[in-house]
C-alpha cells in the first residue's frame, strides 16, 4: 500500500493514501468540493419541484436530469420484533462481517416506550443532495435500480454526504475502520434484508407496486388483483397458493374472500392488505394489515370487509399478501 509521510513537529507518521486524501478533502471543502458540485446544484435547482414521498410523510424535491430510484426500503414498526436480522444480513452480504456498525440499515428499539422498533434506512431521495456534494463521484446513481450507491473503492471518507443527508439521523454512516461512508444500495435490486426479515416488517416499495398482479374477474363485476411477496415467496413461488378469490357486494359493503394455502415445510405468517378503488382509480378505502398464521400445508380463509353505503362505486380491489418466516 502506498504511503505518504506527514510531519507532526519532529515526528513522522505514515498514513494510507485514502486517509491522506480524506484529510485533504476536508481541508479543501470550501474550494474544491464546492466548485465541483456547484454546477450540479445550480442546474438542478432551476427545475426542482416539491412532491410528497411514497410514505406519505417526507417531502422531497424532484430534480430533472437525475434518475429516480425504482424504490426504497419500507419498515412497518407494528410488525418489527427488533431482532436486527436485517443488520446482520446487510453487514455480512456487503462486508463479510457480522457487525451492526457495517450495516446500511439500523434498528433502534425504545425499551421504555412500548418496545417499539424503528428502522433508519435511506429513502433514495429524488433530489439526492448526498450525490451532489460528493467530491470524488464515489456516491453515484446506479443505472439499473436508480439507487444512490457509494463505491467504497473511490470514497475518501470525507463525510460530506453524511452531513448533507436531509433527514436525522443521517441515513449514511461512516465506518471508521475502513475510512469510508456506506448506505443502503438496494442490493442491486434484490434487497437481502427484506428477504431475511422474519416478521415481514420490511418490504420494498417497487416490489409491492411493480410486481405483476394476478387478475381475477368476479361475478359481482369487481376486479380483484393480488400480489404475493415476502421471504417465503423469495425461496420459491410454489410455496404459496391463493385460490377461491372473490368479491361480494352485500350486507352494507364489499367483502373480499380468498383461500391461502401453504406448501412450505415450516410455519409462517401472512400479512394481507386490501385497497379499494373506483372506476377512475381513486382510492376509496384501504384496510389495516390482517395477520394469518399458517402451519405446514395449512389453509386459511382470508376475509376483508369494506363497509360503504355505495358499494357500486367499487370497481377493483388490490390484495397485497406478504409471506414471511416466523422467527425462532
Amino acid at each position: 500500500m502506498s504511503t505518504t509521510e506527514l510531519f507532526e513537529g519532529n515526528q513522522i507518521s505514515e498514513v494510507s493514501r485514502r486517509s491522506f486524501l480524506g484529510l485533504g478533502a476536508l481541508a479543501a471543502v470550501g474550494s474544491v468540493a464546492a466548485a465541483a458540485v456547484a454546477p450540479k446544484i445550480a442546474e438542478a435547482a432551476e427545475t426542482e419541484s416539491d412532491k410528497v414521498g411514497e410514505d406519505g410523510q417526507a417531502v422531497v424535491k424532484v430534480w430533472d436530469g437525475i434518475q429516480l430510484s425504482k424504490g426504497h426500503i419500507i419498515h412497518d414498526p407494528s410488525l418489527c420484533c427488533g431482532c436486527k436480522q436485517c443488520e446482520i444480513t446487510c453487514s455480512i452480504s456487503h462486508w463479510g462481517v457480522m457487525n451492526e456498525l457495517y450495516s446500511g440499515i439500523r434498528i433502534k428499539t425504545d425499551l421504555l416506550g412500548g418496545y417499539i422498533s424503528e428502522a433508519f434506512v435511506c429513502k433514495q431521495c429524488a433530489g439526492p443532495e448526498c450525490v451532489a456534494v460528493c467530491p470524488t463521484g464515489a456516491l453515484h446513481v446506479d443505472k439499473e435500480t436508480g439507487a444512490r450507491v457509494i463505491d467504497k473503492d473511490v470514497c475518501i471518507g470525507c463525510q460530506l454526504c453524511l452531513n448533507a443527508c436531509p433527514v436525522a439521523p443521517s441515513r449514511i454512516r461512516y465506518i471508521d475502520r475502513e475510512n469510508v461512508c456506506f448506505k443502503c444500495d438496494l442490493c442491486g435490486g434484490d434487497p437481502k434484508c427484506v428477504k431475511q426479515c422474519p416478521t415481514v416488517a420490511l418490504s420494498c416499495s417497487w416490489i409491492s407496486a411493480a410486481a405483476d398482479p394476478t387478475i381475477v374477474h368476479t361475478d359481482s363485476g369487481i376486479t380483484v388483483q393480488y400480489v404475493l411477496t415476502g421471504a417465503v415467496l423469495a425461496l420459491s413461488k410454489d410455496y404459496v397458493i391463493l385460490d377461491e378469490v372473490d368479491a361480494i357486494i352485500g350486507n352494507g359493503g364489499v367483502t373480499v374472500k380468498a383461500d391461502l394455502t401453504s406448501m412450505y415445510t415450516q410455519p409462517f405468517t401472512a400479512k394481507v392488505k386490501c385497497s379499494y378503488f373506483s372506476q377512475s382509480g381513486e382510492t376509496l378505502n384501504f384496510s389495516e394489515r390482517l395477520s394469518y398464521d399458517l402451519g405446514t400445508y395449512d389453509t386459511v380463509n382470508i376475509v376483508d370487509f369494506f363497509e360503504t353505503a355505495h358499494p357500486e362505486e367499487v370497481a377493483s380491489v388490490r390484495m397485497e399478501i406478504m409471506c414471511g418466516k416466523i422467527a425462532g
